[in-house]
């Protein structure tokens, strides 16, 4: 989703082949609550949406493309602007926010954000990623937040992928890759017919998820600034190709 349009839905522009039961007409954001479109990386050619925080969000309806499980493969890349400094929230999550196990395929959470300091602001990241947990304020290479400027566009980058049965988390910031290690743990995730949500998640109110029905009424914890430009892949890309990722990004679109 290139988030071009500004106006109506965020509309899907990509027609990817060997995806069976994939139809890229119904993949759209419809924007909910108080969303709008705004300016995006660049002011005079692309748009963005502006989540102003709790209840806005952009809801992705279902589609068998996008269903993961525990042991699926997968990359999602995207850009976010933090333009409040209480920006901390879900930026993506795809299920249900629960404590017990199984959880939802993956959610990137945006940490405490804290008070804007000479138009700079620290900011952690949490990512639980087919039922598993690891935060990067902990496991990051500097080992302290990451500084961002006030309203400074960023390419965040979430991968799940398995090596030899062994389970990786890994998260890219701006092309760098902020892992350190990965938790031997995981639990199993459902993979679940649930909206897409971007700037919200939907808690979960049974022990049951598969019980559970995605209620559009109760999305909540929200995320606020600016988002563009997502994609999903159904594949862990590489290293390299996450950095031709953030590389592309930065090219001002002719």
């Amino acid at each position: 989703m290139t988030f071009q349009e500004g106006r109506g839905d965020v509309r899907n522009y990509a027609r990817p082949t060997g995806i069976k039961g994939y139809d890229w007409k119904s993949v759209r954001g419809h924007l909910k609550g108080d969303c709008e479109w705004t300016v995006g990386r660049w002011p005079k050619k692309k748009k963005a949406v502006l989540i102003p925080g709790w209840y806005s969000y952009i809801e992705i309806p279902h589609n068998d493309a996008f269903k993961f499980g525990t042991f699926d493969n997968y990359t999602i890349c995207l850009w976010l602007c933090l333009d409040f400094p209480e920006s901390a929230g879900p930026i993506l999550t795809k299920g249900y926010i629960a404590d017990t196990k199984p959880g939802y395929f993956s959610e990137i959470y945006l940490g405490n954000v804290g008070k804007w300091e000479d138009d700079e602001v620290p900011a952690n990241f949490d990512v639980i990623c087919s039922g598993r947990k690891s935060n990067f304020l902990e496991n990051t290479v500097m080992c302290y937040p990451k500084v961002f400027k006030k309203h400074e566009w960023v390419h965040v980058v979430l991968r799940n992928r398995f090596v030899k049965n062994l389970k990786f988390i890994d998260l890219f910031i701006n092309g760098e890759k902020m892992t350190v290690e990965n938790e031997e743990e995981y639990a199993d995730t459902i993979a679940m017919a649930a909206p897409l949500l971007i700037g919200a998640v939907t808690p979960q109110k049974t022990e049951s998820l598969k019980s559970k029905k995605p209620d559009p009424d109760e999305k909540k914890y929200g995320f606020k600034g600016r988002i563009d430009e997502l994609l999903i892949f159904r594949r862990a890309l590489k290293d390299k190709e996450v950095i031709k990722q953030y590389e592309a990004g930065c090219l001002d679109p002719e």
